[in-house]
């Protein structure tokens, strides 16, 4: 009987193929056999999304969609599900930050949709377009809710900080990590041993071209620290203190992690509750917002 591998054993590890994966790859090209053979297909994130959307809807009674055009289904949540790594534009099983922003402009304007709810189990992913995103959740009009499903990190604490509201799921939900990093895999000594020989040469006034990724494979790291992690930290943590203008603690802004208890006492939370609570709780805020909208538009109409 033949095993059947995820796609994303490949493709989530672009610098590293295991042997299973590439037999995996490999065999439908020996045998003639179609790839779903051998594949086991992985979800979508947004279709995850929609199935997770579905199953709070029924317990909360409460309208949760990830079809954010949609004007049909009134009094309703705007669903987002950030779980696993983030990325930016990227592979469809991953919450992609350039697809969420534009969901969630399409929810806001969207006369049907009262809120928007944010359920995160991530312990980060790219920096990159985060501080979009972040213009864009701050400058909304509609409530937004964070959820902490286990974790909300590096990554995702920054995604969910601009919410009216952040909340935990349990006391041993982990929080925290702000703070930019860099890791991979240096693989030329591996095919220098196999046999191959890499070759990089430069034009003559091209004497900076690469210089600080290629110092930072030889070990010298501080000119890439101070010119890409640096930045990204500085606007990382400047944003942070934004939405969470009471956030405070020690080593908060220098990359620790902590339980919901303590990040709650910092005031990097707001508390913990049941996933089920929440999504009431942005409901009812929704509602208050829609009358107020209402009454707005009944004093001052266009």
């Amino acid at each position: 009987m033949f095993h059947k591998f995820s796609k994303l054993e490949v493709v989530a590890h672009p610098f590293f193929i295991t042997q299973n994966a590439l037999q995996a790859y490999l065999m439908p090209i020996a045998t003639k056999m179609p790839a779903s053979f051998y594949f086991d297909e992985i979800p979508s994130a947004k279709n995850v999304a929609k199935k997770q959307a579905a199953i709070l809807s029924e317990e909360t009674k409460i309208n949760l969609t990830t079809d954010y055009g949609n004007t049909e289904l009134q009094k309703s949540l705007a669903y987002y599900e950030a779980h696993g790594t983030l990325m930016f534009d990227d592979y469809s099983w991953y919450f992609n930050t350039k697809e969420f922003l534009k969901d969630f402009p399409a929810a806001e304007a969207n006369p049907a949709i009262l809120a928007h709810f944010l359920h995160i189990n991530s312990g980060g992913g790219l920096a990159y377009y985060l501080d979009e995103v972040h213009k864009v959740l701050s400058t909304r009009s509609k409530p937004l809710i964070a959820q902490c499903e286990m974790y909300m990190c590096s990554a995702a604490l920054y995604l969910g900080a601009p919410a009216d509201k952040i909340y935990a799921t349990t006391p041993f939900d982990t929080l925290g990590s702000i703070g930019t990093m860099v890791s991979f895999w240096d693989l030329k000594p591996y095919f220098e041993k196999a046999g191959f020989k890499w070759h990089e040469h430069y034009a003559s006034q091209s004497t900076l071209k690469n210089k600080r990724i290629n110092d930072l494979l030889e070990g010298k790291p501080d000119d890439y620290i101070k010119h890409e992690l640096d930045p990204l930290a500085e606007q990382f943590i400047v944003n942070i203190k934004k939405s969470r203008k009471k956030a405070d603690g020690d080593d908060l802004f220098a990359g620790q992690t902590y339980y919901a208890d303590e990040a709650v006492e910092m005031k990097l939370i707001d508390g913990i509750q049941p996933v089920e609570a929440s999504i009431i709780e942005a409901y009812e805020k929704g509602k208050e917002h829609a009358e107020k909208q209402r009454l707005q538009n009944l004093i001052n109409p266009l």
